[in-house]
């Protein structure tokens, strides 16, 4: 067990502590709050300059959470530079970040293996992901006190990641994060239309109009939906855009959108 550095900083996002804690807080706290407490939120995985201020509105939710107790968050990200027949937690304790290092909960991530032979501890498809990592600035100024269970997955079934879903969120201590893009490298009108079937997908729990959603996290996000429907949630997107929104070049885009699961009434 070791430490995991950073694989994208000075990339995806600034490298430089100050800078990088200034963008994630004013994404954050320039979004609205919806007045929710997440249990799900799904959140782009981008660079920052890119998705930064659509996965600010989720992050914005988990401010309306209880900040005097601790944390676990399960991070659910795809495996872009390996392949993978499963999905693989980190054996790494910590993550290291400019903002700071963070806790891995070991005791939980050995925990799910126990139960899941899908899962396995390796630090390879750990090591170059960014899916995970980009969510991590934004987690440090939403909550006061965590520790994560990092998940890469490749190819497993949403059916798989639903079930460890269930086994992590036992109490309202326990938040799961979905990275996810939408879909890539078509028309800004394309993209819409495209896209459109996640987001009523996850609108409407609906699972069928997940057949022509085209999003990088979608056995993630189907798996968030099922989760969501046996458990009485609601869903809401918080935000959508697209990267042509930000470049001005709407010829070929990538798709962003963040969303939450909550229980109505909390």
């Amino acid at each position: 067990m070791g430490v995991r550095q950073p694989a994208v900083a000075g990339m995806f996002y600034p490298k430089e502590e100050d800078k990088l804690t200034e963008f994630a807080r004013y994404a954050i706290e320039s979004s609205p709050d919806f007045g929710y407490k997440p249990r799900i939120i799904i959140s782009p995985h981008a660079g920052f300059v890119y998705s930064g201020y659509t996965a600010g509105y989720a992050y914005r939710q988990l401010q309306n959470l209880d900040q005097n107790i601790p944390y676990k968050i399960l991070i659910m990200g795809p495996s872009h530079r390996v392949y993978l027949e499963n999905a693989a937690l980190s054996p790494d304790k910590i993550f290291e970040m400019p903002m700071g290092d963070i806790q891995v909960d070991m005791a939980e991530s050995q925990r799910l293996i126990s139960k899941f032979p899908s899962l396995i501890s390796s630090a390879i498809p750990h090591k170059l992901e960014h899916s995970l990592e980009v969510q991590l600035p934004f987690l440090k100024i939403a909550l006061k006190d965590f520790s994560i269970v990092p998940l890469v997955y490749g190819d497993i079934s949403h059916d798989e990641l639903f079930l460890i879903l269930e086994e992590f969120l036992l109490d309202d201590s326990r938040i799961a994060i979905i990275s996810s893009d939408l879909s890539h490298y078509y028309s800004q009108k394309e993209a819409m239309a495209i896209d459109s079937y996640c987001i009523k997908g996850i609108e409407e729990l609906d699972l069928p109009m997940f057949a022509g959603c085209q999003a990088c996290g979608k056995p993630a996000i189907i798996a968030s939906v099922q989760y969501a429907l046996k458990h009485n949630l609601k869903s809401k997107t918080l935000d959508y855009k697209t990267s042509g929104d930000t470049t001005g070049d709407k010829d070929s885009v990538v798709g962003y959108g963040s969303f939450m699961f909550y229980k109505e009434g909390q």
